[in-house]
This record gives C-alpha cells, sequence and structure tokens, in this order.
C-alpha cells in the first residue's frame, strides 16, 4: 500500500509511527529507505573497483620497473657491444621502453577495456565525480608505469658507458 504524506519528514516520521505494529513483521517505509541497500551495494562496488584498480597499477609499476632493469642486466654485453659498433643510446632506449611498455600496454590495457566493459552496468549512476575519480587512477597508474619503465634508463646508460667487453 503507498501513502501520500503531505507536510515534510517531520509529517512522515508522525504517520510511520502511527502505522507502526499495524501489520505484524512489516515496517513503513519510503521509497528513500528502500533505495539504502542498493546505494550502499553500488558504494562498496566502487570502492572494491578503485582498490583493485589500485593494487593492479602498483603491481604494473613494479613489473615495468623490474622488467626494465632486468632486460639491461640480462643484456648488457649486448648493448655494449651495440654501442661499441656506434649505435646511438637513444635507438637503444627507444627498444628497451618498447621491449618493456610493450607487451605491458598490451595486456594492461585489454584487461582495462574489459573490465570497464563489463563494469559498465554498475557505472551507471557514477555521474562525473565517479569519472573523474576513475580517470584519475587511470593517469596516476599509467604515469606510474611510465616512471616506473623510464628508471632502467640511467642504468642502460651506465652499461653503455664503457663499451669495453667484460668476461661475464
Amino acid at each position: 500500500m503507498t501513502i501520500t504524506v503531505p507536510g515534510g519528514p517531520a509529517a512522515v516520521d508522525r504517520a510511520r509511527t502511527a502505522l507502526h505494529g499495524l501489520v505484524p513483521g512489516h515496517v513503513a517505509t519510503t521509497p528513500a529507505d528502500d533505495d539504502t541497500g542498493g546505494r550502499y551495494l553500488l558504494g562498496d562496488l566502487r570502492t572494491g573497483a578503485l582498490t583493485v584498480l589500485a593494487v593492479s597499477f602498483l603491481i604494473g609499476t613494479t613489473s615495468a620497473g623490474i622488467t626494465g632493469a632486468s632486460a639491461v642486466l640480462d643484456r648488457r654485453r649486448e648493448y655494449a657491444m651495440l654501442r661499441l659498433a656506434g649505435t646511438p643510446l637513444g635507438v637503444l632506449d627507444r627498444a628497451r621502453r618498447q621491449e618493456t611498455l610493450v607487451p605491458l600496454a598490451v595486456m594492461g590495457g585489454g584487461s582495462l577495456l574489459a573490465g570497464l566493459f563489463f563494469a559498465s552496468p554498475f557505472a551507471v549512476g557514477a555521474g562525473t565525480g565517479g569519472l573523474v575519480t576513475l580517470a584519475a587512477f587511470l593517469v596516476l597508474g599509467f604515469g606510474g608505469i611510465l616512471a616506473a619503465g623510464a628508471l632502467s634508463r640511467p642504468l642502460l646508460r651506465a652499461v653503455t658507458t664503457d663499451p669495453a667487453p667484460r668476461p661475464d
């Protein structure tokens, strides 16, 4: 049964009090009361999604840093020989960046697009605040990954500074 109560929140509270106990096991509610559970659920889903996104970007950032450094250290002899042969440091650095970041961008970008696709039914009521938060997370996450990938550039420079091959 639906009842319209004029007079504002105080009148609604008086009507609830008057209706309490008329039907055992049922409580008088307003549409806002009925929506509360859904709002909490969507809020929790958004919090969970942003937490997973933040942790994923932290893992991606760590992975980009470790992969970049290990690639330089694993190929230090080849890099030194290429540098001795006259290959500019910029070419070696571009190859190092592409080797590290392209697979990460393909896998991370594909995962992100799949996540956005499957989460789109829940994002309908997010509004502009939710979109701004998501965009900020994406910019910070991808910026962190690019920064971690760039951290192995000084290592590449150090490895190729002395181009004399060492017996490793």
